[in-house]
């Protein structure tokens, strides 16, 4: 047997030897797993003589992957095609590209990366005459991911024929995202979530490709399964489906990417579903010291969704894990510099040994300011990538310009270095672009601009070269060798020298680098490597890139260590609300407590000699109390030693918000009902359940009198809720401009006689469309409102005016805190004001709701009893409903939010007089009344028969709901859209329509 097995521990040993079928590998942190799995692939090619091409060895980055080729090539030898050795996404690239006229794919389809979605995004956009905003582009892309979690857009994608991709375009966002997916479709640009998505429809709907691979693929080994997804898992599956030898090695206790998309239950319950699966569980850590271990297997045994493994270490006890509880935040980083020195001085530790870690990004500031004080070297981990970088990302569009014509690429660096080619000229090329679009069809901003260059208006520029270089480039490129191609771009743009006119070293370096990085691709690859291909394997690894080593003390989140390990670690912020986040836990829940502890547990495992958790009193950075996180209770505190003194009221409130925060986190059940339900709110009237998250036990509901739908808990439904419209007597709903309801309305006409051109049975009409045509079934309406002349003797105009004041008597002023609580809150209401998880600025309002009574409870403050509820969202954030002030503060101008408010109830006061207005009638019996420079007419007409005429019956009372009647009105001849069922609702209608025309 082959050398390496000597090494193996017990349990490594009986993974390597296990080949045949499912087999799933719980490997702890620090156990060695990377040795298995390295292992067991030198022992398939060594023993069994399996042909390396033969397996499949999916890693979850490049980095990863590169390691664990060049270990095994050191094990199997230098001969072995290891190429199968790659991510997910390298192996569908891969997939693809072998048979991509399958799905009508050019070979030479794009990968593109975060960056150049954004770019597409951002010249949509502009097209569009939309408001640039990254936040936007963040949320969109969000969008567009939820769209590609399913293939139903897959083969519209492939479809060679124009076709609409997105299922229903409704809104704004839709007609952006069916947009982008179509330039997608036009350039063969496949992102991440196409790249396994067109795979795996590939592989299901192509018998020959999917028993291709098949038949290929031996074995396969997952690396890191606790972080695959569900489409993911479908892909291996299918792989697999013909020998099933699949091996799976994982974490539970490690899943730290559910808001990716991971679903740790795919490992959890994996024997459930793969029958029968061989367990071998590796616990054993190398790491770590048995004080760091008894920390972490303490604090993850509280997590539920886990298979139960406790890590131990033959490693020798070392140093108690430090508790410091400081003062304030400057103090904490204090202990932190303190034990940097003297760890130095007394382990010689380089700066690099020592790794400060957190929850959140904004912790890093001081732990930055207070290193650069004290001239300590620091790098943020994962800052800005190598491929990131602006002049990287430069050189790359020249490539991607002559490699693609991609006008995302021209649009980059077509003035960089300065040709004087600015906006100006480039609109005039788009426009140029269209025209020749609709006469020739599909081309691009390069074709154009080369056909447009004697026009007078790109004379003034330095396209002339550019064109010329660009065109040279294209003719010879594919018989030169990519680091010839990368020198010649450099230099012969002038980019280069561009670079160093500004002086800086660092960016010269960076293409220094990046011209070393074509070398080592022709020696990887061969020097036949096309430059589509050095295009494609640089798309692969964009994401990933990592940073020149160097002697400084690192900075991260626990997500970026993930994978590392230091000797030395400090964990810092150890805040409620912070670690564990209220923002994870409020949005998942119970589900959100346990990731949280799992990234603790990662943080805690980092640490091989010396672990510090660090925390601190005052106030957070918008003022509100800092208190200490459970999780240093849950840890145990017989395992660390405490420096710095609790008091016992600090630990009080901890536990008293801690004990609050675990109150909402039991997830309702959300069985009972199902999508198209209709349900009754409080506050928000009807709505309908259009989608259920059953892992946060709520509903999404789009409500009547709402523009969004809102999420609504489970538990809503099983308590009693006083209503926000209590129903008074008719005269005071009367006074608060209120319509009487339907059951009312049908009573109040029972008493009534139904005239003869009635239908007998008054039944309430369903609206009708609300995009009809301007004309009735086919035909305008061929009578004029024909109104009488006002009866005034002098005849002077008694129309009212629209824009007339109102009493200040009529209009409340915005609620200030502490008034109108009578209505006592509730004890548990949380002050999102004192998170840190929840913004303070960059919200915005988009609606005013009326609850009619002050009954509502303000989302953000938690306090103020609120009859006006302002709807805020935040990009980053969601939806909150709260009062004026609140709001004011939310988008930073309270005197704004009192305007609005005042605005919104001067509404209301006009709504409630136009309701009450006495209308007259015209000669042919329709309804009218002149408002300043308007005349606004009723109409009834016969839903069937469209032509009949109203004749002169008195409809002044407007209370009934007719069969077969709607109604619609017309100001200034112009008749509205809409057909309404109730007279009621057509009056509401006219009111809305005078408001737009009084704003104009």
């Amino acid at each position: 047997m082959a050398d390496f097995m000597e090494n193996l521990n017990e349990r490594q040993r009986e993974a390597v030897l296990e080949t045949e079928g499912y087999v799933r590998v719980i490997a702890g942190a620090g156990s060695g797993k990377t040795k298995l799995l390295v292992s067991r692939y030198a022992y398939l090619v060594q023993d069994y003589g399996i042909d390396s091409s033969n397996i499949l060895c999916v890693t979850f980055t490049n980095k990863a992957a590169g390691e664990m080729k060049k270990r095994i090539r050191g094990l199997i030898g230098e001969d072995n095609d290891v190429s199968l050795i790659c991510t997910y996404h390298g192996f569908c690239n891969r997939l693809l590209r072998e048979n991509p006229e399958k799905l009508f794919l050019n070979k030479q389809f794009q990968i593109i990366d975060g960056a150049q979605q954004k770019a597409i995004l951002s010249d949509i956009y502009q097209k569009m005459e939309l408001k640039l905003d990254y936040a936007t582009f963040e949320a969109i892309l969000k969008k567009i991911g939820h769209v590609k979690k399913d293939m139903q857009y897959v083969p519209k994608m492939c479809n060679p024929r124009p076709c609409q991709i997105v299922n229903e375009i409704k809104k704004q966002d839709d007609r952006i995202i069916e947009e982008f997916l179509q330039r997608q479709k036009a350039t063969y640009s496949l992102d991440f979530h196409d790249l396994i998505a067109f795979a795996t429809y590939l592989l299901v709907t192509d018998e020959e490709v999917r028993e291709k691979w098949q038949e290929r693929l031996n074995y396969i080994m997952v690396d890191e399964f606790q972080d695959s997804s569900s489409v993911e898992m479908r892909l291996v599956e299918i792989l697999s489906g013909l020998y099933r030898n699949l091996m799976i090695v994982g974490d539970p206790d490690q899943n730290i990417y559910e808001w990716r998309g991971s679903d740790v239950k795919l490992l959890v319950d994996f024997d459930k579903a793969h029958e029968p699966t061989k367990t071998i569980i590796l616990n054993q850590n190398y790491r770590s010291t048995p004080q760091i271990l008894q920390c972490a297997n303490t604090l993850i045994e509280k997590n539920e969704l886990r298979l139960k493994k406790d890590l131990f270490t033959r490693n020798p006890a070392g140093a108690p894990v430090i508790h410091y509880h400081s003062k304030d935040d400057f103090e904490e980083m204090d202990q932190v510099v303190a034990n940097i020195k003297k760890l130095q001085a007394k382990e010689g530790f380089r700066y690099s040994d020592f790794a400060i870690i957190y929850r959140a990004s904004f912790l890093s500031r001081i732990a930055e300011k207070k290193l650069a004080e004290k001239n300590i070297p620091y790098e943020i981990f994962g800052g800005v990538r190598f491929y990131q970088r602006m002049e990287i990302l430069d050189i790359l569009a020249y490539l991607k310009l002559i490699a693609f014509d991609d006008d995302t690429a021209f649009r980059r660096i077509v003035n960089t270095p300065r040709r004087r080619f600015g906006r100006a000229k480039m609109n005039l090329l788009e426009r140029l672009r269209e025209q020749e679009r609709e006469a020739y069809g599909e081309t691009s901003l390069f074709e154009v601009l080369a056909g447009h260059l004697e026009d007078r208006e790109f004379q003034g520029s330095d396209m002339g070269e550019f064109v010329r270089f660009i065109q040279s480039m294209r003719r010879s490129y594919r018989e030169r060798r990519i680091s010839d191609i990368v020198n010649a771009v450099t230099a012969e743009s002038g980019y280069e020298g561009y670079i160093r006119e500004l002086g800086d070293e660092e960016r010269l370096d960076n293409l220094a680098e990046f011209k070393q990085i074509a070398n080592e691709f022709e020696r990887e690859f061969g020097e036949n490597l096309s430059l589509e291909g050095f295009l494609q394997q640089i798309a692969l690894q964009s994401g990933e890139d990592s940073e020149e080593a160097r002697d400084a003390v690192k900075l991260m989140t626990i997500h970026s260590s993930k994978g590392l390990e230091f000797p030395v670690v400090f964990i810092l912020g150890f805040t409620e609300g912070v670690f564990p986040s209220a923002k994870t836990m409020g949005d998942r829940k119970k589900l959100g407590l346990e990731e949280e502890r799992r990234l603790c547990y990662v943080a805690i495992t980092r640490a091989e000699k010396y672990l510090f958790l660090m925390e601190s009193e005052g106030t957070s950075s918008n003022g509100m109390k800092k208190l200490i996180s459970r999780f240093l209770e849950e840890i145990g505190e017989k395992n660390y030693v405490r420096i710095g003194r609790i008091s016992e009221e600090l630990q009080r409130e901890s536990k008293g918000y801690a004990a609050k925060l675990n109150r909402e986190l039991q997830t309702e059940s959300t069985e009972g009902k199902a999508v198209g339900d209709v349900v009754e709110h409080h506050a928000f009237g009807k709505g309908t359940i259009v989608s259920i998250d059953e892992r946060r036990g709520s509903y999404s509901i789009q409500f009547e009198k709402l523009q969004h739908p809102r999420n609504i808990s489970a538990g809503y439904f099983k308590k009693e809720h006083g209503s926000a419209r209590p129903a008074p007597e008719e005269g005071k709903r009367e006074s608060r401009g209120e319509m009487p309801q339907n059951s009312e309305v049908e009573k109040a006409e029972e008493n009534e006689e139904v005239p003869a051109a009635r239908s007998s049975a008054i039944t309430a009409e369903p609206e009708l469309p609300e995009e009809e045509p301007d004309s009735w079934d086919g035909r305008e309406f061929d009578e004029s409102p024909d109104i009488e002349e006002p009866d005034s003797p002098d005849g002077r105009d008694e129309s009212e005016n629209w824009a007339e004041e109102f009493p200040e008597s009529e209009i409340s002023k915005p609620e200030e805190p502490g008034q109108n609580r009578n209505t006592k809150p509730r004890a548990d209401s949380p002050n999102l004001w004192k998170r840190d998880d929840v913004p303070h600025s960059g919200w915005h309002c988009v609606d005013v709701i009326d609850l009619g009574e002050p009954v509502g409870i303000c989302q953000m403050c938690g306090y103020q009893i609120i009859r006006y509820a302002h709807q805020m969202e935040h990009p980053d954030y969601g939806h909150l409903s709260v009062g004026c002030v609140c709001a004011g503060r939310m988008e930073g101008d309270v005197e704004a939010a009192k305007r609005r408010e005042s605005e919104f109830k001067n509404k209301q006061a006009r709504r409630l007089r136009f309701s009450q207005r006495k209308w007259k009638q015209s000669k042919k019996g329709n309804e009218y009344l002149k408002i300043e420079d308007h005349v606004v007419v009723l109409y009834r007409h016969s839903k069937n028969q469209w032509g009949v005429q109203n004749g002169s019956q008195n409809l002044q009372s407007g209370k009934t709901q007719e069969s077969g009647y709607v109604w619609k009105y017309a100001i200034d001849n112009a008749f509205c859209k809409t057909a309404y069922p109730t007279r009621e609702r057509a009056v509401a209608g006219a009111f809305d329509a005078l408001e737009k025309l009084r704003k104009k």
